[in-house]
């Protein structure tokens, strides 16, 4: 998102401490990367634990980045030219020793915080679960992606009678100057959809605190105010699970979240509530979108 020369130590620099102070994490700006989630999963044994301030790895240009279930993240430059990466891709880590349960709704706190910083920039932002920020564009409101969200974690080696740590890495990925082209989904991007962009450095401080603002209110297991973004809430839905043994598709209304992170889902057998799988809307009743 900045038009800073890869070579340009200087200012990557002065761009990395301006940022660590102004979102109160030891941000690193790195020029060229495969993955930001890759380079901080390799430093999970030295990732401080919380509560010391988290690392954030902002990424001008990341060429390998990674989604759900093995997906790439594709990411550009925007002009010919200029290095300015088409979209926001940064991860923030961290160690704690809070147990897995307890994570169970973080990728959805993070889509939380990012949606309302989004809405304050007045677009139509919505969440479709368990990770996707999509935005209603035109008159007929069409769901288009925007953006996506991959939380993981490590078990760390813990010393005996301590308690276990595990390393957690939020990434976020966000369409900025421009929407990559992805079979059988549609894509739009920031630029596209409001009259007057923010600077990038301001983008940037605000993306990273929305995301450490989202692994407070995870910690302290704050409600998820993910109800007023919800895209899938009442609608007809095909899901697919991915840890199911079956893998037998469930149709139903959607029914929220829990306080668990899992989606509801009200079928002819009853109300089910599923903590993973790949959700798609019924294309003959909603807008023949498949997200």
């Amino acid at each position: 998102m900045f038009d800073i020369q890869a070579f340009d130590t200087p200012r990557l620099a002065d761009l990395s401490h301006r940022l660590s102070i102004n979102t109160q994490l030891t941000v690193q700006v790195i020029p060229h990367i495969d993955s930001t989630n890759s380079l901080l999963l390799a430093q999970a044994n030295y990732l401080p634990l919380h509560p010391k301030p988290a690392i954030a790895c902002l990424a001008l240009q990341q060429t390998n980045g990674r989604g759900r279930l093995g997906r790439k993240w594709v990411s550009g430059i925007h002009n010919a030219g200029i290095h300015k990466n088409t979209a926001f891709t940064a991860s923030i880590g961290l160690s704690t020793v809070l147990p897995l349960s307890h994570l169970t709704v973080l990728s959805l706190q993070v889509g939380v915080a990012v949606a309302q910083y989004l809405q304050g920039l007045g677009l139509d932002i919505a969440l479709k679960w368990p990770n996707d920020l999509v935005l209603r564009t035109g008159c007929s409101k069409k769901f288009e992606k925007i953006g996506g969200i991959l939380i993981e974690t490590k078990s760390l080696n813990t010393p005996p009678y301590q308690p276990e740590k595990t390393a957690v890495v939020m990434g976020l990925g966000l369409n900025w100057y421009a929407a990559p082209d992805i079979l059988n989904r549609n894509t739009t991007c920031v630029a596209d959809n409001i009259y007057a962009l923010p600077d990038s450095e301001s983008v940037c401080t605000a993306l990273l605190s929305a995301m450490n603002i989202a692994w407070q209110r995870t910690e302290r297991g704050q409600h998820c105010q993910f109800a007023p973004f919800d895209i899938l809430a009442g609608q007809e839905i095909i899901l697919h699970p991915t840890t199911s043994t079956t893998n037998m598709p469930i149709v139903g209304i959607a029914q929220g979240i829990n306080a668990q992170g899992c989606l509801g889902i009200h079928t002819k057998q009853g109300l089910r509530w599923l903590h993973s799988g790949e959700v798609s809307f019924n294309t003959a009743k909603v807008n023949s979108f498949l997200l």
